[in-house]
């Protein structure tokens, strides 16, 4: 990583350290706020997208070929009701990346900066949660499954949102192996 940089193949991990870049995380992600499917009104989502550029970090992610945002993704040390005191937790408020660009190894990039940013920042983390609109088991996406089989995961259902809450270390160790499988992969073809 240089400068708050960190590239992977035309796409560039670009940490949200000066007043321009967190101008650009967050018109892009406003300009994105109805595909984040979050069930809030626009303040309260705007609060949330906005806490990271002061709470914990923010990272844009942009393609080089297109000059274009193709991703954004912020997290918070501590949680509200804990008074932001809490700081075994790191909330993500959001972890946004185009559609089109959903691609399994720019997602476990995104991951591993993720968990890379989380360390690097506070020592004491030891879960990240997340909160997504709440659905039958059955109907949740086969990542969300996934990550709720993790050992120590657990899920708390709160009307239309559910809570995601990870142990850090059992999260990670998920990520990096998804991500050696994936270039064990790649050099056996």
């Amino acid at each position: 990583m240089t400068g708050g940089t960190f590239i992977h193949a035309n796409c560039i991990f670009r940490h949200c350290e000066l007043e321009m870049d967190h101008a650009s995380y967050l018109r892009y992600l406003i300009s994105r706020h109805g595909s984040l499917e979050l069930p809030y009104s626009f303040a309260t989502k705007l609060s949330f997208l906005a806490s990271p550029l002061v709470l914990g970090k923010a990272m844009l992610i942009h393609c080089e070929d297109t000059y274009e945002n193709v991703g954004a993704f912020g997290f918070a040390y501590g949680t509200g009701p804990g008074g932001y005191e809490d700081r075994e937790n790191c909330q993500l408020e959001v972890f946004y990346i185009e559609e089109k660009r959903r691609t399994p190894d720019l997602m476990l990039a995104a991951a591993s900066e993720l968990m890379d940013d989380i360390r690097e920042g506070h020592a004491d983390v030891r879960y990240v949660q997340f909160w997504v609109p709440s659905s039958p088991e059955a109907d949740r996406g086969r990542l969300l499954r996934r990550i709720s089989s993790l050992p120590g995961a657990s899920i708390t259902d709160n009307g239309a949102l559910a809570l995601y809450k990870l142990p850090l270390d059992e999260l990670e160790r998920w990520i990096r192996g998804l991500a050696s499988k994936r270039a064990e992969r790649r050099k056996v073809r």
